[in-house]
C-alpha cells in the first residue's frame, strides 16, 4: 500500500490500483471522502443510484413525510403519508433520495415517486420531484 498527499491529506492507494491525478476545482477538499473511498474501491459512486437497504430507517421515513407535506402545500392536496415502499439515494452536492412512497387520498392508498435533495450540514432539503407511479405500487 502507498500513501499519497491530496491537498494537505494522506489518502492509503492499494498495490497495483489504477490512479490518475485529478486537479482540485477549489482549494477546499470538499470530496475527499468520496474520493478517497472511491479509489479505495469501497463507498458510494458520485452520481450512481443506491439501494436503500432499510426503508424503514427513521430518517428515510422523515425524508417520505417531508415529500408529501411539500407536494400537499404546493398542490393543495390533502395526501396522508402511509410509507416507504423504497428507495435509492445518489450522492451529489448532497443527497438525493428516490422514494416510492405510499399516501391516503381520501380512502383509497396511491403510490407515488418522490426525490428530495437534501444537504444536511446547510439544514436544506427540496422536493424536486413527485408524480403518481401508474399501473403498480412500486417501481420493478
Amino acid at each position: 500500500m502507498a500513501t499519497v498527499e491530496v491537498s494537505s491529506f494522506p489518502v492509503a492507494l492499494l498495490e497495483n490500483e489504477k490512479t490518475e491525478v485529478l486537479e482540485p476545482a477549489t482549494e477546499e477538499p470538499l470530496f475527499l471522502p468520496l474520493l478517497a473511498s472511491t479509489v479505495c474501491g469501497r463507498g458510494p459512486l458520485a452520481g450512481g443510484w443506491q439501494p436503500i437497504k432499510n426503508v424503514n430507517d427513521p430518517h428515510v421515513k422523515e425524508i417520505g413525510e417531508f415529500a408529501v407535506a411539500e407536494y400537499n402545500k404546493s398542490s393543495k392536496t390533502n395526501l396522508k403519508f402511509v410509507r416507504v415502499v423504497k428507495g435509492e439515494t445518489q450522492v451529489v452536492a448532497g443527497t438525493n433520495y428516490r422514494l416510492d412512497v405510499a399516501a391516503k387520498d381520501g380512502a383509497v392508498t396511491k403510490y407515488y415517486e418522490a426525490v428530495v435533495w437534501e444537504k444536511p450540514w446547510e439544514n436544506f432539503r427540496s422536493l424536486t420531484s413527485f408524480k403518481q407511479i401508474k399501473g403498480s405500487h412500486s417501481r420493478p
